[in-house]
């Protein structure tokens, strides 16, 4: 097990900076997740520190080593692809076996570990079966396998769970974080899904076009996001944005909506006196919304059911107040029709507001 710390890590291609002055510190055994859109740098980090791909400048250390121009070999790591990268001319158990045979371990000492993992990942019956015959989920289990066969400083994940299907992810998002827990290992683990980063990560490094977003808890990256970008990226269903002007009246603030404002006097030293007068993007979460046929407060907002989304446990409402569609997440019990009125009570100790020139997140 050992630390990974990435110090001003920079990967260029052309004059594209395809990871920027990048700044994380993992401890050791923690289990770190790089979240991020296609194309943001997640598997470029992860090639870097296994040093299949050279950096431009920066530094990578592993342990209390300086790993800049050591070789894959020399840097003990064990990296997992999204293909899974399986020998299909080998069966399962020389797939396992082919680390430790490049290690020279003796043939008694590969069939004890081998063994050792199979029962581990529950793939004991496959040992003697090829990569072709197996589901998709057995062939995850053996690139894991084949990963955590041999001790390695560092595990590398490169979206591992995106070629399986939507009940396998979510049974193996549980299998791979006991293993970790199980193994107490650094994991670093690249993924674009962030229900993933959320449920299964100790932190999350957001990474946007190369560059760190946020790094932090899963809690804060959710309830706290530092700008717009993480905000709307984090959360199933997205976060609402309404674009809105920042007014203020009878000393009084308010953003103004087409359709209706909300009061933010009590958040009006966040929002800075500068910003009156000036757009500004509030956030809120659809979870934050709730949803009533009656009128219950004087800061309810009346709105429109504009498409109703059912989805067993709960249902997802598209509601239409003013201009803006905003959705909001109710129990199923709760049956209005399309164009029925409704009115929207917003949790006002859960909304963001953001600056709509840099994207900063003020409250």
């Amino acid at each position: 097990m050992a630390r990974v710390v990435l110090e001003n890590l920079t990967k260029k291609l052309g004059k594209a900076n395809v990871v920027d002055r990048l700044n994380l510190e993992v401890k050791d055994g923690e289990f770190l997740a790089l979240l991020g859109p296609p194309g943001a740098g997640k598997t470029t980090t992860l090639r870097m520190i296994a040093g299949l791909d050279s950096q431009t400048s920066g530094n990578i250390r592993i342990g209390d080593k300086l790993v800049n121009r050591l070789q894959p070999a020399e840097r003990n790591v064990s990296m997992v692809f999204q293909t899974f990268a399986l020998y299909p001319q080998m069966s399962v158990y020389d797939n396992l076996a082919f680390p430790l045979k490049k290690r020279r371990m003796s043939k008694a000492d590969i069939d004890k570990k081998v063994k050792e993992v199979g029962e581990m990942l529950g793939i004991s019956h496959l040992l003697e079966k090829r990569p072709g015959l197996l589901s998709g989920g057995e062939r995850q289990r053996v690139a894991i396998g084949r990963a955590i066969v041999r001790p390695s400083d560092v595990f590398l994940l490169d979206e591992p769970l995106s070629n399986l299907d939507a009940k396998l992810r979510i049974l193996m998002r549980a299998e791979l974080r006991k293993l970790q827990e199980q193994l107490k290992q650094t994991v670093i683990f690249g993924t674009p899904d962030e229900l993933e980063a959320l449920s299964m990560a100790d932190k999350i490094a957001v990474i946007n076009e190369g560059k760190l977003a946020q790094f932090d808890v899963p809690e804060s990256v959710y309830d706290h996001p530092k700008d717009l970008f993480v905000a709307k990226f984090v959360g199933s269903p997205p976060m609402n944005t309404l674009v809105g002007k920042f007014e203020a009246k009878d000393a009084k603030s308010f953003i103004m909506f087409s359709g209706f404002s909300l009061n933010v006097t009590e958040f009006r030293e966040h929002l800075g006196d500068e910003r009156l007068g000036s757009e500004v993007v509030l956030g809120v979460r659809p979870s934050n919304i709730s949803v009533s046929k009656e009128k219950s407060g004087s800061q309810d907002i009346q709105a429109e059911v504009y498409a109703i989304e059912p989805l067993g446990s709960e249902t997802i409402l598209d509601l239409k107040a003013g201009d803006d569609i905003v959705k909001a997440v109710v129990l199923p019990t709760f049956t209005p029709s399309i164009g029925d009125n409704v009115w929207l009570a917003i949790d006002r100790n859960r909304i963001h507001v953001f600056d709509k020139q840099s994207e900063l997140t003020l409250l």
